[in-house]
């Protein structure tokens, strides 16, 4: 499937190889990043299940806004995207 996928956009799609872990390469570390930022720095949390229910927060709230986090992995499109996730199952 991906080599048929390649072959139809041959010359515009590439396959980039990258090592197993670099973190500035790898675009969800961007993302994590931001969460531990939010979520974890000055912040005193008495119990796991507070630091739980404030990480699930805040990806409800990062899913509710997808330009926000195409801006936090770097995306050229984030400026120009504005759906939702409701936008995107239509």
């Amino acid at each position: 499937m991906v080599r048929q996928l390649l072959a139809e956009h041959q010359g515009k799609l590439y396959i980039v190889y990258t090592p197993p872990y670099d973190p500035d390469a790898n675009r969800i570390e961007w993302l994590w990043r931001v969460c531990r930022r939010i979520v974890t720095h000055n912040h005193q949390h008495t119990n796991l299940e507070e630091l739980i229910d404030d990480s699930n927060a805040h990806f409800a709230e990062l899913s509710a806004n997808l330009a926000e986090v195409l801006a936090h992995i770097g995306s050229p499109f984030a400026l120009d995207y504005d759906s939702t996730p409701q936008d995107l199952a239509a």
